[in-house]
């Protein structure tokens, strides 16, 4: 997952969500979407927006800690996805660049959304 570009990841994450990322002409990533009966642009990155990073983590029943101490010299994120018993437990770190902590929380959520957007679109 990690030689993924940012775009491929935030393809696989929305597959996740159920949605279709696209850029349709438009600067941001995004998709569209029915809102009070019409279809309306959404952007969507959870890489950079705090807010659609935790819609996603909720909707995928996403976790996440804040890991620093004694044993590490850089703190980092965790964030983790299990499931089920029969799924995979997924986890991905991300280090925190300066004092940016969600930073490093989007990229790792997004990371484990887009593995499960990778097993549906597998089909496992």
């Amino acid at each position: 997952m990690n030689d993924m570009d940012d775009r491929e990841l935030m393809e696989l994450a929305a597959l996740a969500i159920g949605r279709s990322l696209d850029s349709d002409d438009h600067e941001s990533p995004g998709y569209w979407a029915e809102f009070r009966g019409l279809p309306q642009w959404i952007e969507w990155n959870p890489l950079e927006d705090d807010a659609d990073c935790f819609r996603m983590e909720t909707d995928l029943q996403l976790a996440w800690e804040l890991i620093k101490g004694v044993d590490t010299v850089t703190p980092y994120v965790s964030a983790y996805w299990n499931n089920s018993k029969e799924a995979p437990r997924w986890n991905s770190l991300a280090t925190v660049e300066g004092d940016d902590v969600c930073a490093a929380r989007r990229r790792a959520s997004t990371i484990v959304a887009a593995k499960i957007g990778k097993l549906k679109r597998d089909g496992q």
